[in-house]
């Protein structure tokens, strides 16, 4: 039988591509459950399918007569003669990755999104000729811990230096000591100095000190500084408390970037695990939060833990607390950074963990991941959640 475009759809390596066939005269939903049916694929992907099969053949009628000819098993036009039709040619995009396959003697149709770091946005190298496919899912499971790099030392001091006259006299630094805390950041040596002078912008009033708690999160990327603040008698307690509903959007952001880059270093990691019935159960007070960086901050924290708890035995409650916490976070409105933070956090945990998984389907984790699917942009998010269901399957 002849078919207007034929399409090579890759769902597992080492396995040749199925043929995805369609006629223009068809609708694109029939021919996508065709599609699912005969390869008994999940009945998840008939919306993807179809709209990837309508989105690679604009410009052209649907509905309609063609006496164009696709090759079943290149996707190209052969010349027929005595016609001037030049039929649409499949773009051979995988729809479910959006990548473009390899077409002999042409170049691949790969999207830009693919080349960049699902969490930079920084390009990375890739070969080329190289197609992605439904089984080369590189977005889990998460082996390295994601922490919160940027900062901007000049501004920070300027906050501090205006809170500094608002404290009391009790509580100020000299210009010196402010200066050394901008040193501290912008990564120079760290000595007993710069730790006093964090220690005592810590000790602020809480209506001025989140500007404190920002040169913390930079600070404590070090790790002479993160042993040292996650040895101090009451610091995990100070930090949760800055999660309470009550706490200022800058605070409860911060004190959560903090959690976050704590992992960066074995002590805190260590801390963070001891306490994460705590942590966990009070950094889900900022679940309901409107606020887009607040959102990302809380799902990188349950990102890392889902790397840290991954390579752990006996962990059974901590896999079964972040699945808990993941789907508490998910039934809100979210930004699509956080999505797909979460996405990949639960696909750590339920990627190699059976009775992880088994939990996460009694959740009926599918219900919220689906929607996340007909995401148009970032690409990655409805990319990692075609997976996550995959492996739920």
């Amino acid at each position: 039988q002849e078919y207007d475009y034929v399409f090579s759809v890759d769902i597992e390596d080492g396995k040749p591509p199925l043929k995805l066939p369609f006629n223009v005269t068809e609708d694109p939903w029939f021919a996508a459950q065709r599609f699912l049916d005969k390869n008994s694929l999940s009945q998840l992907f008939l919306d993807q399918v179809a709209n990837f099969i309508i989105d690679n053949t604009k410009g052209v009628t649907l509905g309609q007569e063609s006496s164009g000819y696709v090759d079943p098993f290149t996707g190209a036009n052969r010349h027929v003669p005595g016609s001037s039709t030049n039929q649409a040619a499949a773009s051979g995009t995988d729809p479910f990755t959006g990548g473009g396959r390899y077409i002999p003697g042409g170049q691949p149709t790969q999207p830009q999104s693919s080349l960049v770091d699902p969490f930079t946005g920084a390009s990375r190298h890739q070969p080329s000729n190289v197609h992605v496919n439904l089984a080369s899912n590189t977005y889990f499971p998460q082996k390295t811990y994601v922490t919160f790099e940027t900062a901007n030392p000049v501004q920070i001091i300027n906050k501090l230096k205006e809170f500094n006259e608002k404290v009391g006299a009790e509580n100020q630094l000299s210009t010196a000591e402010l200066d050394s805390l901008q040193t501290l950041m912008e990564g120079k040596d760290v000595t007993d100095v710069h730790i006093s002078n964090i220690s005592k912008v810590l000790d602020w009033p809480t209506e001025f000190i989140f500007p404190g708690l920002d040169v913390l999160r930079v600070a404590i990327r070090n790790q002479k500084v993160c042993d040292h603040v996650c040895s101090q008698p009451g610091f995990l307690e100070r930090q949760v408390l800055f999660l309470a509903p009550s706490s200022p959007v800058p605070t409860q952001l911060l004190a959560l970037r903090i959690l976050a880059n704590c992992f960066k270093h074995a002590s805190g990691q260590r801390l963070l695990l001891a306490e994460r019935e705590t942590v966990i159960t009070e950094a889900l007070n900022c679940r309901l939060t409107p606020n887009k960086n607040v959102q990302v901050a809380l799902a990188t924290l349950l990102l890392n833990y889902s790397v840290c708890l991954q390579d752990m035995v006996d962990e059974e409650a901590g896999y079964s607390q972040c699945l808990l916490a993941i789907a508490s976070v998910m039934e809100n409105p979210l930004d699509p950074e956080a999505e797909f933070r979460l996405l990949v956090c639960l696909g750590t945990l339920i990627c190699n963990d059976k009775s992880t998984r088994e939990l996460a389907k009694s959740l009926e984790l599918q219900n919220l991941i689906i929607p996340m699917q007909t995401r148009v942009e970032p690409k990655k998010v409805s990319e990692c959640a075609g997976f996550v269901i995959n492996r739920l399957q």
